[in-house]
């Protein structure tokens, strides 16, 4: 997988802070369309988001409130991801909540959506 450009590239993807350079927003849109077809579908949304967890959480299997919420802009609240509600972030918790961000998203669409749409889901916080 294409390593993301930056720390800062993956908070801004992982905890919804959105970024105003377009050089930027160009890294995003591409950065999870591994096979560079113009769209990204679910496995490839998981590889991305896998990434962030590992950019936000490196060499840890959790991620804490204090850092999800390091980062400004909009962002999903904790509980929202905290399924068991133990006060951490698992890498499934993690994966299962973006998964479900992103079938939400990609159901009218069969699953996918244009990396150019990706990129602006991202902007908006991973909301439908």
């Amino acid at each position: 997988m294409k390593r993301l450009a930056s720390t800062t590239l993956a908070l801004a993807l992982g905890l919804g802070m959105w970024p105003s350079s377009s050089a930027v927003a160009q890294q995003i849109q591409f950065a999870c369309d591994e096979n560079e077809d113009s769209f990204v579908d679910a496995t490839e949304s998981k590889l991305c988001t896998d990434a962030e967890f590992d950019e936000i959480a490196e060499g840890e299997e959790v991620l804490t409130e204090e850092q999800l919420l390091a980062g400004k802009g909009p962002s999903p609240t904790f509980s929202d991801i905290d399924e068991d509600g133990d006060g951490q972030v698992s890498r499934d918790e993690w994966a299962s909540f973006s998964d479900r961000r992103f079938a939400g998203a990609t159901e009218a669409s069969g699953g996918r959506m244009s990396a150019e749409d990706y990129e602006g889901w991202w902007q908006q916080g991973g909301q439908q």
